[in-house]
Parts: structure tokens; C-alpha cells; sequence
């Protein structure tokens, strides 16, 4: 080469890097952030740096640069200030534009001579980046705006990436946007040359490497140089390939800038030297290894784990040298050699037990954090070591073991010594026994002699699951056998009558339950004209159906059901059976439910008199006829002798807990006038503290009763229950009801109602409380349920199975209104938490699609916590009840016509 043009070369390349170097300079004598956000020696103008920007150490001049913020918007911009915007990408392999992420970026006030930086900052995840605010000034003073020109550049970051002659950075420079306006700068997309464009998709590929244990295993690896030579330079050092010197850098040859695998191969390299303490095993037999050929222990290992960790960053089994070799690690024929000296049977045994698919004999699913953790806390040299620690730590060991195994690694154990190794490598399935493995003959002992899944085969012929060697008494019969259930049927209509036997053999007389017709009992099993499943026969005098009555239902003359007669002054109901099951008048005045006594009627003389259906005769004489009135009777509420109790009013035949009310109607009389100031004027000055303090008196509902409520009253004054929303001021006065019975009776559960009646298809609304007084004194969650537990006998007769009685019903009432309400009746459950010694309200729905009749609901409360109870459906009064149980009786009315 001419000496001019050697000279002009030269003062090229320092031109070429003069500005970079000058940056570069400047940048590392700035301050740095630490991993957590915090200023280790920072000036305070950079103490809000947050992270990834401090977790990558970005350095910083403090005398020349201004911090760039995320959080600056357009908005807050004054005259004659600035922000700029923009992003960098770079093209992967197949030509594909890529977000540059996490590189450090810098703003330039452009100068011709020499640019000055004026801000720095971060792209993010997509690429982007956003810097400001700061003054739209032009630094050569003549007068005109701000020339703004942006940098890439990996100074400041955990990657650095240089070229690999001269160790200079990269650098990728956008256009300069000239003498720009106040506002917003937008420098749009900055793509590299060709020639650069591998270098930022090296430095995207090592971020990767870098982010991964950042984000998974919260460690953040120290700063690592990537070198990689451009087209522009003569010197390759590395024309192919990729290599990484223990404590410098990695070396990336051309074509290997674009494959991201062999990028974060080297760099896994990297990260095992530093997890090692700047330390890394002695590799034998490793030079010009390949990932299918034995090498040594020592580096199958270190180069299987450099494999391994690059396909978990990508979750993705292919490791890919574009141009070279794409292996699937999970196409263990590629291959060529067994066992744990060979690089890729490593990786794929590694990536085995990381995944989460069943192949083979891999069924395990340990993830990546117990590899890591064994190779970032111990020095293992080989697979082996690793796979002693594995099992020393109480890893899935056979799990384990299999992934290895499908890879060709054999580490399973003959602990027995009998020939055969255990699971998945020898399939003897008891090393512990050398008499049970694949080789031995099969005996009639119980055991799986020869480890084939099945004890005893050859043994159970007939087979009924018992061998001749385990007391199957017939080996030809699979029903008999012991341990087999026998019931008696001596008379063999194919009922029982209860009596078993347990043997093997079959006695005399005895069945199979799948061979009895019924699992109904035999009243008497020595007679087949005698049986639950016949009907009963009339006049012969036996009792053929088994309901325990002779005869039963055969009745000639018998009174209609349900009509009525006057014996003297007594009313007698026909309804009454008599030993033939028919229905009779009875023969005294004091049945067992005091039939014959009636009170929705009267005798005079001889002649009967009905009440109608809101009256009653309840004092059952016949002078005054139908005294009773059931829809305000006090007495006699809805009917005779069900009178209110205190704090009770009767309404519309039902007793009420509490009167019908509205807020501001003191003195309950459904209206709001004059009267009621005079009452809340006897309540001045109380508040929910004193027990005299009545809810309904604090109209305004501050908590106290005082002259505002005066003020309240005379605003609605005129009103009348029927104007207002009954059901919200009700469900108040339920509350106050509840805490009311908590302060008197110490109680620990409380239920009221807002509605006493409603229609068909309506819903109920009730209130609770619960208390929550656990010994404990902690905070429990609770779950409160409606429980249905009686209704009339009306109802239960609809659902009846009718017989040639109408009124005769096969299922009990308790059976029949449980199937009942559970397709009628559907509530809501309610959970609520309850802080310790507190009290907590809940309301709770009931939607009803029953009949119209009479129903009781319990409501049960329970401790969700510590009780064994877990669903709403459990809680039941009978078992872990919370509290009280308060049986409420609601009247569902028909639908209107």
C-alpha cells in the first residue's frame, strides 16, 4: 500500500472513531445506578433513574447531560422547550424489522464540528424511546432553534458489543432533524446499514441472555463485550464461529451474527464462569467438539448447559446456526453417540426434565428454577455430579431418572443385585427383592413375581379377582368367592328379609343382592303369599303386602273424607282409620291429633255450621259461633291459639317481629303528622349508645335523635306507609331488631325477614347477623344458609303418589318436602368476613317458584375457617352450627287472577 494512501486510510478509522471515543470517555466518568434503583455515587440530578436502565448499569456524564423522562408529557411544555421521540430497529436473518430493545440512547444538539450530547435515556420493549424536557436552542449562538440527531449506542448497558479490531462501539445514528420548533420531536425509525445490522441483532440476542436470569432468577449478570467484525474492516479475527475467553469477551464470527442461539450459547458460557466465581471446569477432549460425537464429561457438560439454557430463553427446542445445522434437542436420532459425554444428550436431558410434555420416559415437569439453582450454588463439573445433588435435594427423582434414561444417560440403580436395574432401565419393579423381576416365573403367592403389572395370573380362572391360593373356595364360579355377601330368601319370591351370611361358598336358600327382586324387606320369608311387591288380597286374613295391616283398604261402608257432624255439641271429622284401613267417624272426642275437634266450625243441636276461611270457633263453643277474627285477632293470628308474643303485631293473619313502619312515623301508626314530632320530642338528645334510642325516632339517620329530626318530620309530613319504599325502611328496622338482641341476650346470630308474605315467583329478603365472639379473637369468614324445614300438610298431599287413597302418601313428609323444595325453592348463598368481636349484616335472597301455602325456613350460620366446613351447602344446623336457629314461617300466596 502507497504511504498516502495508508496515511488518509488511518486518519479515516480516527476520524471515524474520534466522537465515539470522546463519548465514550465522557460516559465513563459518569455515575452509575445499582441494580435496585438506588444511588450507590450518583449526582443527585440522576437519583429517579428506575429500572432496566440501573439493573444494565447506564452510565452518565453529570456535568454535561440531562436525565431523559419517561413521565414528561407534550402537555407541560413551555415556549422555547423541547422532547424527543422516535425508535430504533434492526432486521433479524430473514430480513424481518425487530424493536431495538433496552439500548441506551442519546440526544445530540448537532454541531458540525462536534456534537454535544444533551440528554440520555432507554428504548423499551417495542423499540421506543422518549427524552425532554429541556431548552430548543441551537449551540453555534446564531440565533436559530435546536438541530437534533439521536444515538444508539451500548456504553452504558450490560452488553456492550465493539468492533473486533479496534474495540470500538457501534453506533447507530438517525438524520438530523434541523432548527426544530417547540413541541415534540419525532425522529421517526432508525434502521443500521447493512453492514452494522448484525451487530445490533447481536446485541439483541445477549439482552436476552441478560434479561432472562434478571426477570426469573433475580440475578443480574456484570457487563460482558460482544466483538463482531463489520464488512467495513480488512482484519477478521473471527471470520466463522463464536467462541468466549474465561474473564474477556465473546468472540462472534460473521455468520454467526445471525443465528440469536449461538449468540446466548457463548453467553451461557459467560454466565456459568460467573456463577462459578470466575471459574470454569477443565474441559478435556473439547477442542472442535460437536453436539453429536463424546468428548469428555466435563465438557458435554458445560457445553451442553451453554445448549440447554438458549432453547429455555426462546422456549423453544430447536437450536439454530443459520446456514450450518437446526437441531430439534428433542430428536434424540440425531445423536450419533450414548451417554453423558456427549454435549447434546446433556442438553436434551436437560431440556427433558425443564419441560412440561410427556415423551417416552419423560414425564416430569421441574421448570428451569431447581437447574438453576444447583448449577448457581454448586461447582458441578458433569452430569453426574449434578444428578447426586439432584437427589440429595429431594428432586423428582424418578422422573428424573426417565428424561436422563431416554437420552441415553443410565444412572438408574440393581440395588438388589438380581441382573436388572430399576425403572425405567431394567424395568424390575422391586429392587429391593432380587426374587421379583422381569426373569422370574409368576407364583400363586400375591406378588407380581415377574414385574409384568399383574399378581398371580394363571391363578384365577374363574376371574373373579381371588386365586386357589388366596381362598377361593370354587375357582369355576366367579360369585363365589370371599368375602361374598349372601341374603336369605327361603321362600324364593326374590325378596329377603334382611338376614345375611358372609362366606365364600353359597348356603341354602340365599342370593346375590343382584339377583333379589327388590330391596324391599319380607315381612315373612316363609311365605311367598307374603311380599312388599303383592298387592293385598281381601278376605283371606293375612297381610299380603307387608305394610303390617290385614286386609288394609278393603272397606264396604265408610264415611266420605274429610266431612264433618255434630256429635252433641262436639264437631267429629271424618278422618280416621280403623284397624281395616278405612275411614270411620271416630268413636271418641280426643283422637290423636284431636281430629273430631274442629274449630272451623260449630254444632247447634245437631246441625253443623262452617266458618269461613278468616274466622275460627276457637273457644269451640257454640253460642258466640265464629268469634275469632284470624287477621287481627292478637289471640288467635291466622288461627286459633296462635297468639303474638311480645314486640309481636297480627297483620293480615301473620304475627310480625315488628310493626309496619316508615322512617319518621314514630308513633307507628302508618302516617306522618303532627303526633309524631311530640314523640321524637321525647327521645331528645339520645343516641345509638343509650338502649332507650329507637332507630325509627332518628329520621334523618345520623345516629342520634335531636331537632333535626323535628325539621325531617315536618318535611314529609302528610306521608303514609304506602307512599314510601316499605321494604328498605323494614329491613332497617330488622337490623336494628338484631343488634338489639346481640346487646340484650348476648346472642352471637340474629335472623329477621322484610317480608312475611309474598307471591308466587317473589322473592323472600331477609336480614342476618352473626357475631363474631370466637375464643380465638381473630378475624373468620362465614357463610350463611336458608334452610327449608316444614310445610303444609296440603302441599306434601300434591306431591303424593296417589294410591286407591287419595290422602295415602308412600314417602315420608321429611323425604317429600326435601325433594320438594330442592326443585322450587332456590336461594342465594352469602359469605361475609367478620373482624374479631365485631358484627356483620348480610342479606340474603330466596327466590320461590312453590305453591301457594304455609313454609318454614331455618337459617343456619357457620364458620367457614377451622370447621371443616368449605361450601355454603354444608352449613346445616345439625352441623357446625354458628348460633341460634330461628324457624320462620312465610306464607306464599297464589297467583292473582
Amino acid at each position: 500500500m502507497k504511504p498516502s494512501l495508508l496515511l488518509g486510510t488511518a486518519l479515516a478509522l480516527f476520524l471515524l472513531c474520534w466522537i465515539p471515543l470522546i463519548l465514550a470517555q465522557n460516559a465513563t466518568e459518569g455515575v452509575c445506578c445499582s441494580r435496585d434503583g438506588s444511588v450507590e455515587t450518583c449526582n443527585p440530578e440522576y437519583r429517579n433513574i428506575t429500572p432496566p436502565i440501573c439493573a444494565m448499569g447506564v452510565q452518565m456524564a453529570p456535568s454535561r447531560m440531562i436525565q431523559a423522562s419517561a413521565t414528561s408529557s407534550h402537555a407541560s411544555l413551555g415556549a422555547g422547550q423541547i422532547m424527543v421521540e422516535g425508535s430504533f430497529y434492526y432486521r433479524d436473518f430473514f430480513g424481518n424489522p425487530k424493536p431495538l430493545r433496552y439500548a441506551p440512547v442519546y440526544i445530540y444538539e448537532y454541531n458540525a464540528l462536534l456534537s454535544q450530547p444533551i440528554a440520555m435515556t432507554i428504548t423499551d420493549n417495542n423499540g421506543n424511546f422518549i427524552a425532554g424536557p429541556f431548552e430548543n436552542r441551537d449551540s453555534s449562538l446564531d440565533g436559530t432553534t435546536a438541530d437534533i440527531q439521536v444515538a444508539a449506542n451500548t456504553l452504558g448497558s450490560r452488553i456492550s458489543v465493539t468492533n473486533d479490531v479496534l474495540v470500538i462501539e457501534y453506533y447507530l445514528y438517525s438524520n438530523v432533524a434541523m432548527n426544530v420548533p417547540d413541541g415534540m420531536v419525532n425522529l421517526g425509525t432508525t434502521v443500521p446499514a447493512e453492514n452494522q445490522n448484525g451487530a445490533w441483532a447481536i446485541y439483541d440476542a445477549g439482552m436476552s441472555g441478560w434479561l432472562y436470569p434478571y426477570y426469573n432468577f433475580n440475578y443480574s449478570a456484570p457487563r460482558v463485550n460482544l466483538r463482531w467484525p463489520d464488512m467495513n474492516w480488512f482484519i477478521f479475527t473471527v471470520p466463522d464461529g463464536a467462541y468466549y475467553v474465561h474473564g474477556g469477551d465473546i468472540y462472534v464470527g460473521l455468520d454467526a451474527a445471525t443465528s440469536p442461539d449461538v449468540i446466548q450459547h457463548e453467553y451461557s458460557h459467560f454466565l456459568m464462569y460467573k456463577l462459578y466465581g470466575d471459574w470454569f471446569p477443565e474441559k478435556q477432549k473439547c477442542s472442535n467438539h460437536t453436539m453429536y460425537e463424546k468428548s469428555s464429561t466435563n465438557c458435554a457438560w458445560t457445553e451442553g448447559w451453554a445448549t440447554f439454557l438458549p432453547l429455555v430463553i426462546s422456549n423453544d427446542p430447536f437450536f439454530t446456526y443459520f446456514g450450518k445445522y437446526n437441531y430439534d434437542i428433542e430428536t434424540r436420532e440425531i445423536f450419533g453417540d450414548y451417554g453423558d459425554d456427549v454435549s447434546g444428550r446433556v442438553a436434551a436431558a436437560l431440556y427433558d426434565i425443564y419441560d412440561n410434555s410427556s415423551d417416552y420416559f419423560d414425564n416430569i415437569s421441574a421448570g428451569i428454577m431447581p437447574i438453576w439453582s444447583i448449577v448457581n450454588s454448586s461447582r458441578v463439573q458433569n452430569l453426574s455430579q449434578f444428578w447426586s445433588i439432584w437427589k440429595s435435594r429431594g428432586y423428582d427423582y424418578r422422573g428424573g431418572l426417565g428424561a436422563l434414561y431416554q437420552n441415553t444417560i443410565d444412572y438408574c440403580l440393581d440395588a438388589d443385585g438380581d441382573g436388572y436395574k430399576e425403572e425405567p432401565c431394567g424395568w424390575d419393579c422391586n429392587d429391593a427383592n432380587a426374587n421379583i423381576n422381569p426373569g422370574k416365573a409368576e407364583a400363586c403367592n400375591g406378588v407380581d413375581d415377574d414385574c409384568d403389572g399383574v399378581a398371580d395370573e394363571g391363578f384365577d380362572n374363574d376371574g373373579d379377582g381371588y386365586t386357589t391360593c388366596n381362598g377361593d373356595c370354587n375357582d369355576t364360579d366367579a360369585k363365589q368367592h370371599p368375602n361374598q355377601i349372601w341374603y336369605k330368601d327361603y321362600d324364593s319370591d326374590g325378596v329377603s328379609d334382611g338376614v345375611i351370611v358372609i362366606q365364600c361358598s353359597r348356603p341354602s336358600k340365599y342370593r346375590l343382592l343382584s339377583e333379589l327382586s327388590s330391596m324391599l324387606i319380607d315381612c315373612n320369608d316363609n311365605s311367598a303369599a307374603m311380599s312388599p311387591l303383592l298387592s293385598e288380597t281381601c278376605g283371606d286374613g293375612i297381610d299380603n303386602n307387608c305394610d303390617g295391616k290385614v286386609d288394609y283398604g278393603c272397606c264396604t261402608n265408610e264415611c266420605s273424607p274429610g266431612s264433618r257432624r255434630c256429635n252433641g255439641n262436639v264437631v267429629q271429622t271424618c278422618n280416621e282409620y280403623n284397624a281395616d284401613g278405612c275411614l270411620e267417624w271416630p268413636s271418641s272426642t280426643t283422637g290423636p291429633g284431636n281430629e273430631n275437634l274442629s274449630t272451623t266450625g260449630y254444632c247447634s243441636g245437631s246441625s253443623y255450621y262452617g266458618c269461613s276461611a278468616d274466622t275460627g270457633n276457637c273457644n269451640m263453643l257454640s253460642a258466640d259461633g265464629c268469634e275469632a277474627t284470624f287477621m287481627n285477632d292478637h289471640y288467635n293470628c291466622g288461627s286459633c291459639g296462635n297468639a303474638c308474643k311480645n314486640l309481636q303485631i297480627c297483620k293480615s293473619g301473620r304475627r310480625l317481629n315488628f310493626p309496619v313502619f316508615i322512617r319518621g312515623d314514630t308513633n307507628n301508626d302508618c302516617k306522618i303528622d303532627i303526633f309524631d314530632l311530640a314523640t321524637v320530642g321525647i327521645f331528645y338528645g339520645l343516641n345509638s349508645s343509650y338502649a332507650e334510642w329507637d332507630v325509627n325516632s332518628d329520621i334523618n339517620a345520623d345516629g342520634a335523635t335531636n331537632i333535626f329530626d323535628l325539621a325531617a318530620v315536618g318535611l314529609n309530613f302528610g306521608k303514609r306507609c304506602s307512599d314510601v319504599n316499605e321494604t328498605r325502611d323494614e329491613r332497617q328496622r330488622a337490623y336494628a331488631k338484631i343488634l338489639d338482641t346481640f346487646n340484650q341476650t348476648l346472642e352471637n346470630f340474629a335472623i329477621w325477614p322484610s317480608r312475611w308474605e309474598l307471591d308466587h315467583t317473589d322473592a323472600l329478603i331477609m336480614s342476618a347477623g352473626i357475631k363474631n365472639n370466637a375464643s380465638d379473637g381473630k378475624n373468620h369468614s362465614f357463610v350463611v344458609n336458608v334452610l327449608p324445614m316444614g310445610v303444609d300438610s296440603n302441599i306434601l298431599r300434591n306431591f303424593c303418589v296417589p294410591y286407591t287413597n287419595i290422602f295415602e302418601c308412600k314417602l315420608d313428609e321429611q323425604t317429600t318436602y326435601a325433594a320438594l323444595m330442592s326443585t322450587l325453592i332456590n336461594w342465594s348463598k352469602s359469605q361475609i368476613m367478620i373482624n374479631g368481636s365485631s358484627i356483620g349484616f348480610v342479606n340474603i335472597t330466596v327466590n320461590s317458584y312453590a305453591p301457594a301455602g304455609t313454609y318454614l325456613f331455618g337459617v343456619a350460620a357457620c364458620r367457614t375457617d377451622g370447621t371443616g366446613i368449605n361450601t355454603a351447602e354444608q352449613c346445616t344446623r345439625a352441623t357446625h352450627n354458628w348460633g341460634n336457629f330461628f324457624p320462620l314461617e312465610i306464607l306464599i300466596r297464589p297467583i292473582a287472577l
